[in-house]
């Protein structure tokens, strides 16, 4: 895996690099804050711009929620694959619940595949599991964008089967040094 440590204004410029020297499956490791759900509409922005689909996988209903916000604000029209919401199965962006997908597109034929030229895996540490294998698996030709802040896995297990390159960003400190988050500070409870 190729690693590079860059300031966040230079993500995807970093990005856009790994795509041109061949790279299809790319991991983006920043903290919690940090502006990855940014970085990624942005991706997604520019993929659309080119009149690209794009898929995003998600696995919590908060994570979906801020996403969508997130893209709409930077103009992307975008539906939802999720139970409970009203599908818009035109929009050339998708926001997937990655259990909805699995049981809608894989498990039956309830719906099709949504196209994905970019397929996002947002908390990707959770890539290793059988479904979202499955799903990447059926996107062989699209580029593949992995969020987190947690590349370490509690298992052990390495990103290193699904990703070929590694985006590092700045580490909280650095980031609160460069003014894009503030200090914490710790509260006692009791």
């Amino acid at each position: 895996m190729v690693r590079s440590r860059l300031l966040a204004c230079d993500v995807i410029a970093a990005f856009d690099r790994a795509v041109a020297a061949g790279y299809k499956r790319i991991l983006l490791v920043a903290p919690t804050g940090s502006g990855k759900t940014l970085v990624a509409a942005e991706i997604i922005r520019r993929a659309r711009v080119q009149d690209q689909s794009s898929l995003v996988l998600a696995h919590r209903r908060e994570i979906i929620t801020q996403t969508y916000d997130k893209l709409v604000a930077n103009g992307v029209r975008t539906g939802i694959i999720q139970a409970g919401v009203d599908p818009r199965p035109m929009e050339r962006m998708q926001i997937a619940s990655i259990s909805t997908l699995w049981s809608r597109a894989f498990r039956s034929e309830a719906m099709q595949r949504p196209l994905a030229h970019l397929l996002v895996v947002d908390e990707c540490h959770h890539a290793l599991a059988r479904t979202y294998e499955k799903i990447i698996e059926a996107y062989p030709d699209a580029i593949i964008l992995g969020l987190t802040a947690t590349p370490c896995r509690g298992d052990g297990r390495g990103l290193g089967t699904t990703f070929e390159t590694l985006i590092e960003c700045p580490q909280v400190a650095e980031l609160i040094d460069l003014g894009h988050l503030v200090k914490s500070k710790g509260v006692r409870a009791g």
